[in-house]
């Protein structure tokens, strides 16, 4: 990461994406192992962007996981009491022992990391911007941006070139400065998403494989108050 990221004076917008999860088996086939929760908000912590997933492994094995999308992070015993309030209110998988534990932070900001790149050294995964500012994931940026690395290399190009896309950027931008600025906002902003945009758009804009007129389509799935007062701020 560069250090310029750690700065105190970084005018840059920082969320951190922090989870908890546990790998809990169940006595008897309780899960439908064909089928995922992305994201669940019955469970929230005060007046944070935060929800719970599960995902089955078997029917009788599945990860539930707490995250949190806010600028600050949460003491250790957090992430345990809304896993148990979860899995006891929402799950109710009856006897159940937990297996495997995970934990981490994300970074989730609008830093220029690529920036960072040089003609002979270009840096991978979180600091070469390889995760999505406002989700967090880099699994599928990854396996794309290491294919147009080599194609970069084969072609005689900077290796890193074209791979920042300037208005997903833009959009991400946006998207953080609600979370810091409104981060009570985080359930209606997705609820809305996921409830006004068939699933492969939303997947396709997440991947930055959109055009501008889908982009279009997903962002008037939005209110735009909150849009437009985040675009004053940070574009205009």
């Amino acid at each position: 990461m560069p250090q310029d990221y750690f700065a105190p004076d970084n005018p840059y917008i920082i969320i951190q994406q922090h989870f908890k999860g546990w790998v809990i088996e169940t006595e008897s086939d309780f899960f439908n192992d064909i089928e995922f929760v992305m994201m669940d908000y019955r469970t929230q912590w005060k007046d944070n962007a935060c929800f719970t997933y599960v995902l089955p492994i078997s029917p009788c094995k599945a990860l539930v996981e707490f995250t949190f999308f806010t600028p600050h992070l949460v003491d250790d015993s957090v992430y345990d009491q809304m896993l148990n309030q979860y899995i006891d209110a929402i799950l109710k998988p009856g006897k159940y022992k937990i297996t495997e534990i995970e934990k981490g932070v994300i970074p989730m900001s609008n830093f220029p990391f690529h920036k960072y790149h040089t003609p002979h050294i270009t840096k991978v995964g979180t600091g070469g911007g390889w995760v999505k500012p406002s989700s967090g994931y880099s699994f599928k940026n990854a396996e794309r941006f290491a294919q147009k690395i080599i194609s970069n290399i084969k072609a005689k190009r900077i290796p890193s070139h074209g791979i920042a896309k300037s208005r997903f950027r833009k959009y991400d931008t946006l998207f953080l400065d609600i979370l810091k600025t409104q981060n009570y906002l985080g359930e209606k902003l997705f609820t809305e998403m996921y409830s006004n945009c068939p699933a492969h758009l939303i997947f396709k804009f997440l991947d930055e494989q959109t055009t501008l007129t889908e982009d279009l389509k997903v962002v008037s799935a939005f209110a735009p108050l909150p849009f437009l007062k985040s675009l004053s701020r940070n574009i205009l």
